[in-house]
Order: structure tokens, then C-alpha cells, then sequence
């Protein structure tokens, strides 16, 4: 509508400049109504570009990995992830696949961590086959170590003793212990043999069980001589006890007191009780002596109560020191307090006003007042100063009561300048009032209609009446006026059915914007269905293993196997997983190949803990062979006499060397015993040279008696010595001379007897009772005579036959062969009996773990 032509009409143009829209006006209102663009593929996302028209983009299926063919179902538009079969089916091969490096192989690790086996995998199992172990020496023990391998250990051949060379028959690999002969055959010495220290001599013994004589063998003698008992000391008193030795016994001097020092006085004998001085002299300090206690100390305490002074004692003197405590700063009143201590108290500098700066001369400590200067100089501004409120500041009044001039105050001067009453504006009456001041009165111009803006044209003074633009320039609003009620607006309507999409208007043109639908989740597959939405698959990671925990890394989308851990962290448990039947577990195998420790694993650590080989005898020497086991062998205790029984103390382990008792009492026979001929006898020999008595020992007292012959006289008898020392002389009453041979006899059938005719001394020699044969030990018995022991060639080990052959001992190792080739025979000698062990064929842990079950098991029964 013109104000001057009127009305005027066009029709409305209906254009977004969108071809995806078809554009028409209906009641005044622009429409545009979107094209159908579906192509029927739920691959594809279709849209229009408002431009070029109609676009179908192909929906990506990617899930970012080589392991899988992607594509997409064209009915439902899911992505679908088939995974790619491993190159081969080989079922000793374990196939992983990796999403950007693809498949990747390693073998079936077949290990029993033994390198006793030769491990393989034939056909998905392992096969573990034992090696060779025989070396073909039957003096050697062949074991395999899982962990050193195989072990050709000779067999030891050790009795345990440095008596014996010991010594292996590499024919039969039976043990030989030949015995060594001792250093020499002294007969005053006695010579042992220790299995462990080897030959030691020991002096002929002789004892007379006393600790008070000192006992000597001399020229095969024992000679008793009595100990000096006296040690020079007046304080001891010397005794001597029979069974240990001499004795000297400090006399006690203790006054029940540990404040002074008891001794006895080796001069006079006397008892002497000396105080013991206190530790220190320290006059500050107070010492005490308790007898039972001993001396406890104490410090002399010095305290005046004020912490104004330094309280400490001094060569017994309690000295007070005032302490120092100004500090350097004559704006401060130092004084002390005798509980608090130190005060450093300001000097106030105040002179009760703001108008000066107070403050103290730390040089000189006197007080200063500084005036304060007013803010500034103008000299159109007057300054005050209040001692309470400080500065305040008042302008100069310049005023001419007048609304029509500008007042002002310039360099001290009053100024009244006419205010310009031109506002520049002809739409305007400009006037001034001297109360109210210059007046604009605005011309009047309105037409009545709102949807103009009416004014005044400042250039020619006219009304002007222009048309009111709609409120906003908005492509997307279509608007309306009316002069009464103004504008009125619609929008334009976008929509093309999708959720997929957010639809709005954009300078006139419908745009239809697909929506951020991602989850930010890189493990999982994000689409949008046009109806229902927004659709998050998660990603599929599996690698068929149940020795893996299977999942998506949420930062980079890959997928993660993180190995399970076993069942248990049991450092002494050996653990393998199978992706198909999970861990298996095996114990760790610990042994030392020795049957004299006990083998354990604890904490991961083969321990081998000695078993206990004593077995409570100390005449036993108690050792451990590895393979033969705990033997015991006996202390020899031989003195290599016959004239003592030879045993050994059970509890110390020391010989005993008991002197046997003569073969009898009568007081008539003189017995001396010798090391090796044992017990000899010598009669009393009575003998008054007289031919015509009978010279004989009474056996009860051991006097000699002489009986007269009735009717002899020595002429008679002159003549009836036989020059035989051995016979006894005699004439009977008829003068008939009587020679009867003198009896040596010592009791034994050890000896061979005879008379020496000159000196008339019985002899007793040993016999011989060797039969020349090592197996036998030869010994004499005084009543039996002759005995032929079978000599011991035991070896404490229950494994071998022990026997003794060609003047050597024979340790046979026992035949412990069952006949069954599926059993390792071999003989324990802890457990004495035969083990068969059945070879373990470790096809796999589960059946290996029952077969070792089941050998255990068997061992048991």
C-alpha cells in the first residue's frame, strides 16, 4: 500500500532453493514438502543435497580387522563380522589373529621341563619318550636329572672307613674292602683302627683307676707313682679324689656384700674385703652402694624456678647465670619473666591523629610524627584535616543561579559560559529556561498505523512515514502485518521422517543434518536405523582359548587376550593351559638322587633336608651313602690283648679295656699276663736244697713247708740231682732217688707249655691259629681253644647280597626283577624292599598326572 498510489498486488513467492523440496504457497503460507528419496537398500544412508538432489552413501562395515570378511546385510543394514579361518588345521599348531597384523602360528610347545625326555607333539598330544640312560658300566649309577641331564655316577664304594681300600669290580660292580694292615707291631703299643680317623696308637693302658697317681707303662710294667697334690697357694685347700684327680679348693671369702671386692690374701691366707670406690668423683653427683644392688646414682639437682637464668651445679655448687636476652632493637622494651621468660614489649609512637605518619627511630628509639600531604594541589579543590577523620576536600563554588550557562572554576576563577541551545535537529523547537535550562520540543508526526515507523526527517524537517521490517530477516519465517496488531510469523516446516536426521531450515532452504550417533566407544559397531535409531553392536573378540580373559580395548578398539592366571601362585606348582581344557598342574620335581635326604619344595626351592642317621649308639659310626643309605658301623675297640675284654661305652663312645681276672686264686702260682700269651703262671718255688725233705707251697697262706723224709739222710741222697731244674729231686726212706717233673700249666689251651731244664721257668708260647683264610677272624679261646669267626662283610644295605670271597668282602646288588618290562626295578634302601617304578609316558598333563597317582599309590601299598 503506497500512501499515495494505494494498493498494489504480487503473488507470494514460495522458494527455499532446495530441489529436494517441492515449494507452494496454501493460505498465505509457503510450504515445502520434502521428495521421497528412499532407494530401498538398508546399506546405504540416503539423503538430498539441496543442490545436486538425491544421495544413497553405502553404510561402512569395518570392525578395523584383517581377522574377519565384513559386509552388510542389505534387508536388516547390520554389519556382519565372519571370522577368516587359520591357513591350516595342523592340531600341533596353536593359530592367534591379530586385527592388524592378521594370523600368526607358533607351535604346540610340548615341555616337561625335563631334558630326560625327548618332547614332541604328534597329532595335538605330547609324547614325551626317555632317553638312553645306560652307560654299560655296571660300576656307575645311571639317572637322569630333569634339569643336568643324564648322570653316569660312579658308584661309590666307601665302607666308611680309612680302614678298608675300597674298591669297585667293574665285571660284577660289586664293592671290594680290603683291610690295610696297621703301622707296626709294637707290643706296648696298641693300635685302632677308626673307620673315620683311620690307625691311631694308644699306649699300653694302665690304670689303676685313680686320679691321684700318675699311670705309666715301663718296660711292659705299670708303674702307679702318687701326684704332688700341693699348688703353693695358702688360699686353696689340696685334696685328691680318686675319681677326679686333685683338688683345690678356694677358700670363700664373701661378705654378702657387691660393694666390696672379697679375695683372700695369698700371703697371709687371711680373708680381705676392700670397698669399691663409685664409679666417678663427680661432685654433682650423689652415689649410693646398696649390697645387693651395688651402687645407683643420682644428679645434685639445681633449680632456682626461674627460666630467666641457666641453672646447672658446678664442682659441687649450685651456679645460677641470668640468661641473655635483649634483642639489639631500641624500639622494643626487653625485659624477662621468670616463668614466662623473654618479653620484647614495642614502643607505642601515637599522637592520636591521621593526619601524621607515627612511627619509632630505630636508631635513636624516640618517636615520630610525619604531617600527611593532601591528596592533591588543585587549587579549585580547599583540603581540611581532621585529627579523627583525616583529610576531606571541597570544590569551589562557582554559581550564577542561571539553568542557561555552563558554571566552572578555572586556575581559581569563576567561569560562566552560555550553554548552546542548538540541538542540531529541525524536527525541534530549541528555547531556554534560566530555572529549567535549554528545552527541545519535538515536532508531532503519526500516521496510526503500527506497522510503520513515523518521524520527522532531520534533514528537511517533513514527516516521514516508513514501512516497519518484519522482526527478522529469517529466510525460514514467513511474516504478516497489520496496521492495528502488527506482524504475526510462521515457520518454515523441514522434515523428512528420519531420527537418523535433524531437520531445519537454513536461509530459506530445508537442511537435514545426520545426527552425532557415536558412542565413543571404539568396541562396538555404531549405525542408525531411520525409524528406531541409533544401534551400538558390540565387537565379537574370542580366540577360543580358555586361557584367556577375551576383551575390547575401550581406547583403541583392538581386541586384548590377557592370559588368566593360574589357579594358584604355588611357586613349587608347574602350570600349563591348553585352550581347550584350561590349566594343568604338575608338582616340581625335587631330587637329589640321594636316599639320605628328605626332598621338598618350599617356596619355589628344591630343599633337601638330611634325614637323621643317628641311631643313638656312640660306638657306632653313623654316615649316609646317596644310594646305599644310613649305615652304622660299629667302633673296633682292641687293645691287642688277651689279657683285657675289649668293650665300647654306648653313651661316650670311649673303649673300655677291662683286665681279666688270673684263672685263680691260689696264693702258690705267681700270674703275670702278657698282651699276647695271656695269663702265665710261675709256682712259688720252695726249695730248701735239701735232699731228704719234700719241699711244698701251702696254698692257703703261700709258705713254703718242708717235710722230713722218715729214715733219709743226706748221705744216703748225695747223689740224686738230675741236673734238671724242671724235675724236684727227691730221696725216699729207702735211699732210692725220686726226680718228679715240675707241672707248667697256665689254664689256657692258647698256649703251648714247657720247662726250661737250666733256669726252671715254665714258658707259655700262643699257638697258631691262623687258617689262612681272610674270611675268617682267628681267635683263641682259654677253655676252647682255636675259634674261626666268619668275618661280617655286612654293609647295612638291604639292596645287596653281602658275602665273602678270595680274602675280600662281595657286596652283590640283589635281583630285584619282577618280569615286567613296564616297571624300572630297583632295590630302596631306606624303604628295604624292591621298587617298580612304571615308565610315565607323558601323553598328556591330565593323563600324566593320573599315572603319577597311580605309581605313587603303588609304592604306598
Amino acid at each position: 500500500c503506497s500512501a499515495t498510489l494505494g494498493y498494489s498486488s504480487a503473488p507470494v513467492v514460495c522458494n527455499d532453493n532446495n530441489v529436494c523440496t517441492n515449494d507452494t504457497c496454501a493460505n498465505g503460507t509457503c510450504v515445502f514438502t520434502p521428495l521421497p528419496i528412499d532407494d530401498g537398500n538398508a546399506c546405504t544412508t540416503d539423503t538430498c543435497d539441496p543442490i545436486s538432489g538425491p544421495r544413497y552413501t553405502p553404510k561402512t562395515c569395518d570392525d578395523n580387522s584383517v581377522c574377519t570378511t565384513d559386509k552388510c546385510n542389505t534387508t536388516t543394514g547390520d554389519c556382519i563380522f565372519t571370522p577368516v579361518p587359520p591357513p591350516s588345521n595342523d592340531p600341533c599348531t596353536i593359530w592367534t589373529c591379530s586385527a592388524t597384523g592378521g594370523y600368526s602360528s607358533a607351535p604346540v610347545v610340548c615341555n616337561d621341563n625335563s631334558v630326560c625326555t625327548k618332547d614332541a607333539c604328534v597329532n595335538g598330544i605330547c609324547v614325551f619318550t626317555p632317553v638312553n640312560i645306560d652307560d654299560g658300566n655296571p660300576c656307575t649309577i645311571d639317572t637322569c636329572d630333569n634339569v643336568t641331564g643324564v648322570k653316569n655316577t660312579p658308584i661309590t664304594c666307601n665302607d666308611n672307613s680309612v680302614c678298608t681300600t675300597d674298591s669297585c669290580n667293574i665285571t660284577t660292580g660289586a664293592c671290594m674292602f680290603k683291610p690295610i694292615a696297621p703301622p707296626n707291631n709294637d707290643p706296648c703299643t696298641i693300635w685302632t683302627c677308626s673307620p673315620v680317623g683311620g690307625y691311631t696308637s694308644a699306649p699300653k693302658v694302665c690304670n689303676d683307676n685313680s686320679a691321684c697317681t700318675t699311670d705309666a707303662c715301663v718296660n711292659g710294667n705299670c708303674v702307679f707313682t702318687p701326684v704332688n697334690l700341693d699348688d703353693g697357694n695358702p688360699c686353696t685347700n689340696d685334696t685328691c679324689d680318686a675319681i677326679t684327680g686333685p683338688k683345690h679348693t678356694l677358700f670363700v671369702c664373701d661378705d654378702k656384700s657387691v660393694c666390696t671386692k672379697d679375695s683372700c690374701n695369698v700371703t697371709t691366707g687371711q680373708c680381705d674385703f676392700v670397698p669399691i670406690p663409685p664409679p666417678s668423683n663427680d661432685r654433682c653427683t650423689i652415689w649410693t652402694c646398696s649390697p645387693t644392688g651395688g651402687y645407683s646414682s643420682a644428679p645434685v639437682v639445681c633449680n632456682d624456678n626461674n627460666v630467666c637464668t641457666t641453672d646447672t651445679c658446678f664442682n659441687g655448687t649450685c651456679v645460677f647465670t641470668p640468661i641473655s636476652y635483649t634483642d639489639n632493637n631500641p624500639c622494643t622494651t626487653d625485659t624477662c619473666d621468670p616463668i614466662t621468660g623473654p618479653q620484647y614489649t614495642p614502643i607505642t609512637c601515637n599522637d592520636d591523629s591521621v593526619c601524621t605518619t607515627d612511627s619509632c627511630n630505630t636508631t635513636t628509639g624516640l618517636c615520630l610524627f610525619k604531617p600527611i600531604a593532601p591528596p592533591n594541589n588543585d587549587p579549585c579543590t580547599i583540603w581540611t584535616c581532621s585529627a579523627t577523620l583525616g583529610y576531606s576536600s571541597a570544590p569551589k563554588v562557582c554559581n550564577d543561579n542561571s539553568a542557561c550557562t555552563t558554571d566552572a572554576c578555572v586556575n581559581g576563577n569563576c567561569v560562566f559560559t552560555p550553554v548552546n541551545l542548538d540541538d542540531g535537529n529541525p524536527c525541534t523547537n530549541d528555547t531556554c529556561d534560566a530555572i529549567t535550562g535549554p528545552k527541545h520540543t519535538l515536532f508531532v508526526c503519526n500516521d496510526n498505523s503500527v506497522c510503520t515507523t513515523d518521524s520527522c526527517n532531520v534533514t528537511t524537517g517533513q514527516c516521514d512515514f516508513v514501512p516497519i521490517p518484519p522482526p527478522s530477516n529469517d529466510r525460514c519465517t514467513i511474516w504478516t502485518c497489520s496496521p492495528t496488531g502488527g506482524y504475526s510469523s510462521a515457520p518454515v516446516v523441514c522434515n523428512d521422517n528420519n531420527v537418523c536426521t535433524t531437520d531445519t531450515c537454513f536461509n530459506g532452504t530445508c537442511v537435514f543434518t545426520p545426527i552425532s550417533y557415536g558412542d565413543n566407544n571404539p568396541c562396538t559397531t555404531d549405525t542408525c536405523d531411520p525409524i528406531t535409531g541409533p544401534k551400538y553392536t558390540p565387537i565379537t573378540c574370542n580366540d577360543d582359548s580358555v586361557c584367556t580373559t577375551d576383551s575390547c580395548n575401550t581406547t583403541t578398539g583392538l581386541c586384548m587376550f590377557k592370559p588368566i592366571a593360574p589357579p594358584n601362585n604355588d611357586p613349587c606348582t608347574i602350570w600349563t593351559c591348553s585352550a581347550t581344557l584350561g590349566y594343568q598342574s604338575a608338582p616340581k620335581v625335587c631330587d637329589d638322587s640321594s636316599v639320605c635326604t628328605t626332598d621338598s619344595c618350599v617356596g619355589g626351592t628344591c630343599q633337601f633336608t638330611p634325614i637323621s642317621i643317628d641311631d643313638g649308639n656312640a660306638c657306632t659310626t653313623d654316615s649316609c651313602d646317596a644310594v646305599a643309605g644310613v649305615s652304622h658301623t660299629s667302633i673296633i675297640c682292641d687293645d691287642h690283648s688277651v689279657c683285657t675284654t675289649d668293650s665300647c661305652n654306648t653313651t661316650t663312645g670311649s673303649c673300655i679295656f677291662t683286665l681279666l681276672d688270673p684263672p685263680n686264686n691260689d696264693l702258690c702260682t705267681i700270674w703275670t699276663c702278657s698282651a699276647t700269651l695271656g695269663y702265665q703262671s710261675t709256682p712259688v718255688v720252695c726249695n730248701d736244697f735239701n735232699t731228704c725233705s719234700v719241699d711244698s707251697c701251702d696254698s692257703s697262706d703261700g709258705s713254703c713247708v718242708f717235710t722230713p723224709i722218715d729214715g733219709c739222710t743226706n748221705a744216703t741222697c748225695a747223689n740224686c740231682t738230675d741236673n734238671d731244674a724242671c724235675t724236684t729231686d727227691t730221696c725216699d726212706g729207702s735211699g732210692q732217688c725220686i726226680h718228679t717233673p715240675k707241672t707248667c700249666n697256665d689254664s689256657s689251651l692258647c698256649t703251648n707249655k714247657f720247662c726250661n731244664s737250666t733256669s726252671g721257668e715254665c714258658y707259655f708260647t700262643a699257638i697258631n691259629c691262623d687258617d689262612l683264610d681272610w674270611c675268617t677272624i682267628d681267635s683263641c679261646s682259654r677253655s676252647i681253644g682255636c675259634i674261626h669267626t666268619n668275618r661280617s662283610c655286612d654293609d647295612n644295605n638291604v639292596c645287596t647280597i653281602d658275602s665273602c670271597s678270595g680274602g675280600a668282602c662281595v657286596n652283590t646288588p640283589r635281583n630285584c626283577s619282577d618280569d615286567d618290562p613296564c616297571t624300572i626295578d630297583t632295590c630302596h634302601p631306606v624303604r628295604q624292599r624292591p621298587v617298580h617304578d612304571r615308565h610315565v609316558q607323558r601323553l598328556h598333563p591330565h593323563q600324566q598326572d593320573l599315572r603319577r597317582r597311580i605309581a605313587v599309590h603303588q609304592r604306598l601299598v
